[in-house]
């Protein structure tokens, strides 16, 4: 752990100097007068508290029924059939387990949620926590020093949890691991080392819903040069990595991905996100759209919240609503080249 300390604490430094220099260059070049509007997307709704005065920092959320966690202020949301927020409150704020929330996600009831802790606000790699609905407790699974990224329940089995570790400071022990919380034992899936690392953001690999493959985002950047991601399928049965047929526009700087199957697994929900997705700047933004699992075809969505059309916005991990007719997303507007202002939550209502 000393050395990723060290890396991150660097890299922190030069994200600030470069938040700086953007920042002067943002103001320097910024066209005089008024920037012409960017028609923003009817069947976006934005959801957010129904106290005016409390506001909240959205990366991501999950849906399940009428009920919508997000984070990083880990909150809930109740909504009507139209999307309106009926009731909200604060779980619990960021900074009480660790220092940031950076990932979460349900089982298929809601009645579970898993969280990822982390100390670093550029990464999601930590703890992994699971917090109980009807009792509200929280409980640490695993501590930082596992390094995990994302985690996900194994299908229709809540007591079977599937994650991402980093491995240790050499990347010793990374993959894909399956943890039984009946016997408290884990059992390696696939070994997979990610060659970005915790520079990658976010592992969002998700599992098929019949539990015999892995949906992996390749990652061919490293902590010194981006590259555009690639999209894989593991056959957990064979220990098989096959790369799909399909590419991702890297623009100036998508180096991550992530992925969530539909029910039946005939779509897949895929975010392209650029380096700094988490962090106060970014050079670029993210591309989100739906493929289409037996063709390999894709169809971009149009998420953009920001309606100038100067600038793009970043979103990081879309997610389905039940229905599989909207999806939520959290999304951080440009407001200066390279500048991401506050996230807020979002529902896209139509995706077809």
């Amino acid at each position: 752990m000393k050395h990723i300390k060290q890396n991150f604490t660097f890299l922190r430094c030069i994200v600030r100097i470069l938040f700086i220099l953007q920042i002067i260059v943002g103001f320097t070049c910024k066209d005089k007068g008024t920037e012409p509007l960017y028609n923003l997307n009817p069947y976006l709704k934005e959801i957010k508290f129904l106290d005016p005065k409390k506001t909240g920092i959205f990366h991501m959320a999950v849906w399940r029924d009428s009920t919508i966690y997000a984070i990083q202020q880990f909150s809930r949301f109740i909504i009507d059939k139209n999307y309106n927020v009926q009731h909200d409150t604060i779980l619990l704020d960021v900074g009480i387990y660790e220092k940031y929330w950076t990932y979460i996600d349900a089982d298929v009831n809601g009645s579970k949620i898993l969280l990822v802790a982390s100390r670093f606000r550029d990464a999601s790699s930590g703890a992994l926590y699971e917090y109980d609905r009807q009792t509200g407790n929280i409980q640490m699974i695993y501590d930082r020093s596992h390094n995990i990224s994302s985690a996900r329940y194994f299908p229709n089995d809540v007591m079977k949890i599937v994650y991402y570790s980093y491995g240790d400071d050499n990347f010793v022990g990374a993959g894909y691991y399956l943890h039984d919380k009946t016997t408290n034992r884990d059992s390696l899936l696939f070994s997979y080392i990610s060659t970005a690392g915790p520079t990658e953001m976010l592992n969002g690999f998700d599992i098929h819903p019949n539990g015999n493959s892995l949906l992996i985002p390749i990652s061919h950047s490293t902590p010194l040069m981006l590259k555009p991601p690639k999209l894989g399928k593991v056959s957990l049965s064979e220990q098989k990595l096959d790369t799909l047929n399909i590419n991702f526009s890297f623009s100036k700087g998508r180096s991550g991905l992530w992925v969530r199957y539909n029910k039946d697994a005939s779509k897949i929900l895929y975010c392209c996100f650029p380096y700094g997705a988490y962090t106060a700047i970014s050079n670029d933004g993210s591309e989100v759209g739906i493929i289409e699992s037996s063709t390999m075809n894709k169809r971009i969505i149009d998420v953009n919240t920001q309606s100038n059309t100067k600038y793009l916005s970043v979103q990081l991990a879309p997610n389905w609503s039940p229905d599989e007719k909207a999806i939520i997303f959290g999304s951080g507007n440009v407001s200066i080249e390279g500048s991401l202002g506050r996230r807020h939550l979002y529902i896209l209502t139509k995706i077809e």
